[in-house]
């Protein structure tokens, strides 16, 4: 048995984001030239989490 199997699925823990930190990421999206997509890829996010 590897540490996987008695421990979890081994995914990542989720990460916590201050209010401030997503602040920034929706400031970035509507104020910029860059697309959604272009930021989520950056911050190193999924562009539905920016959607949300």
């Amino acid at each position: 048995m590897n540490q996987k199997d008695r421990h979890g699925s081994g995914a990542a823990p989720r990460r916590k984001f201050d209010e401030t930190y997503r602040r920034h990421a929706v400031e970035l999206t509507l104020h910029g030239d860059r697309t959604v997509k272009l930021v989520a890829e950056e911050l190193g996010l999924p562009a539905w989490q920016l959607y949300e």
